[in-house]
């Protein structure tokens, strides 16, 4: 059951992704040439609109991507029924925060849940704890995983909350906490030192295990 719900969880993902690049690839397209037919677009309410359409197209991905990312990273310590009655409960919870508060405080409430089971999971992979589920048995491979998973939620929380300045209380604090750019640097560099350590751990487990040889 876990190992099916690893690739339908992989398979919406990729989508999801390839569809936020298709819309960046648009995006990007659609500005430069309005940028050379109007060189004072950038000023005129007709970019304020292109912001607000693109903003409104990448929202749901954004979400998607956020609940994907719930599920994802829970499962790797709860079982499967638990794991849909606590993202069950937390996506219940992000609705009623999106009625009272607003979109933004519930993104940040989801994103904020998110990174803090994510942290969770990666101090337990430290710790090489046998509650985890991983399809890797590679040691390193789990801990490049995990700072990977981790530093793409710490990602998606700098752009999708703080990016532009804090918009909400939640943010605000979130903000403060990291010090601004000091959270785009720290998830940069997890996402950097992640896919070096999954991609690369047999290689790295070899030379480890030379150095300590030698020594």
């Amino acid at each position: 059951m876990m190992k099916r719900l690893d690739f339908i969880l992989v398979i919406v993902t990729v989508v999801i992704l390839g569809l936020l690049g298709i819309l960046s690839l648009y995006g990007t397209i659609y500005a430069y040439f309005a940028a050379m037919a109007n060189p004072d677009w950038t000023q005129s309410m007709a970019y304020i609109a292109y912001i607000d359409r693109m903003n409104a197209m990448a929202l749901p991905l954004t979400i998607a991507l956020i609940a994907v990312m719930s599920i994802c990273l829970p499962k790797r310590f709860l079982s499967v029924r638990m794991l849909l009655l606590s993202g069950l409960a937390v996506l219940l919870t992000a609705a009623v925060l999106w009625l009272v508060s607003g979109i933004d405080t519930a993104v940040a409430l989801l994103l904020v849940i998110t990174s803090l089971a994510q942290l969770v999971v990666v101090v337990m992979t430290l710790r090489s704890s046998s509650k985890l589920n991983f399809l890797h048995r590679a040691q390193l491979a789990r801990i490049g995983s995990a700072l990977l998973h981790f530093g793409v939620v710490l990602f998606i929380l700098d752009i999708a909350v703080l990016e532009g300045g804090p918009a909400t209380m939640l943010a605000y604090m979130i903000d403060i906490v990291f010090w601004g750019m000091t959270l785009f640097w720290t998830s940069s560099l997890l996402i950097v030192g992640g896919m070096a350590l999954a991609f690369y751990h047999t290689e790295l487990d070899s030379l480890i295990r030379r150095f300590r040889g030698q020594a």
